[in-house]
């Protein structure tokens, strides 16, 4: 895999691609090939506990080449440090954690949670 990386405004910014579409477990399924990609901003000179990853919200209208999912994603990243995005990082290195906006494994309606019976299983009729 190759990172590209330029140098915005005092910035460091560092692209990758991945391919979504065909699955790695199914090279025959049917369609054209769609890419995503992650850019990585870090301050010059970088300094990796204050870095933190975006990734452009495509959803729908993904590139077809690795090539423009990564300029994509570094455009992305220089809308953020010009200020014309509001992004929530994917990836905050400092705390560890992922940011609210990227939990995609939660459900999106609550699931109404099933009565307690009291005494437990063993006594349920």
């Amino acid at each position: 895999m190759t990172i590209h990386t330029i140098e915005y405004r005092g910035y460091a910014l560092r692209a990758y691609s991945q391919q979504i579409f065909p699955p790695h477990g199914d090279p025959f399924a049917k369609g054209p090939k769609r890419f995503s990609a992650i850019v990585q901003i870090d301050t010059v000179p970088s300094d990796s506990a204050t870095s933190k990853r975006y990734s452009p919200a495509i959803k729908g209208a993904e590139p077809a080449s690795a090539d423009d999912a990564i300029e994509l994603a570094m455009q992305y990243g220089r809308d953020i440090i010009d200020g014309k995005v509001q992004a929530g990082a994917l990836y905050n290195a400092r705390s560890g954690r992922f940011s609210r906006s990227v939990r995609r494994f939660q459900p999106s309606v609550a699931v109404p949670s099933a009565p307690v019976q009291p005494g437990g299983a063993d006594n349920a009729t």
